[in-house]
């Protein structure tokens, strides 16, 4: 029982995380310093949009499914991830677009099944580098499960929506957004994609335990 309530806690403690530092506004002026520490650093190598690497998907809302389907690859996947050890940094390729469907190309064309980048971790509110791990992936999957599928569409989570260059919030659409740290497998070089869609970044990482190609990040 003492172990259940731990491991409860556990993820408690990793959906406030996720939802008050992942998907929290930044002012302008604090996110462009935030970005250039972390290039100081050697921690990153540049800051990108989605578009400049070609995940463009990453700025688009991802394809509606059916609820049953798409809650079902997310109880799978949080199961998968449960049993991992919890201090193993972790990458999941993106651009999947299977099992789970995410969008199309501008072009109409489907996505790719992988990309030549894979995703390695997130930029926390604090502006610090965080790696991924199996409590914050289980996290994310039970907080879209738990809201049908969607990481923000509840009332609560308009005021930790991000803003964008205006200091607007797209509180209408009720759009998560993650600063998101990226590998490029050719270069070897990482960036961070700002402000992209929560929603496919989870889709994505679904895909990759379910498609079993999620691997520890060495």
């Amino acid at each position: 029982m003492k172990k259940l309530l731990g491991s409860s806690l556990i993820v408690g403690i990793a959906l406030l995380v996720f939802s008050l530092s992942v998907l929290f506004s930044q002012p302008l002026n604090a996110t462009s310093g935030k970005y250039q520490s972390l290039i100081d650093q050697g921690f990153i190598d540049g800051v990108k949009t989605p578009h400049d690497l070609g995940l463009d998907y990453l700025q688009q809302e991802p394809v509606q499914l059916a609820d049953s389907s798409l809650l079902n690859s997310i109880y799978q996947a949080e199961e998968a991830v449960a049993v991992l050890p919890e201090d193993i940094p972790l990458r999941f390729d993106l651009g999947t677009n299977y099992p789970v469907r995410i969008g199309q190309l501008q072009d109409g064309e489907e996505l790719k099944t992988r990309t030549c980048y894979d995703a390695v971790g997130y930029v926390n509110r604090s502006g610090a580098g965080e790696k991924f791990v199996s409590p914050f992936l289980r996290s994310m999957f039970a907080i879209e499960a738990r809201n049908g599928g969607n990481l923000a569409i509840t009332p609560e989570a308009q005021h930790i929506l991000v803003a964008d260059a205006s200091r607007k919030f797209w509180q209408a659409r009720r759009i998560p957004r993650i600063d998101l740290i990226v590998h490029c497998k050719q270069t070897n070089r990482i960036f961070v994609v700002r402000n992209a869609n929560a929603n496919a970044v989870c889709r994505d990482a679904v895909n990759s335990v379910l498609n079993r190609t999620l691997e520890q990040n060495t």
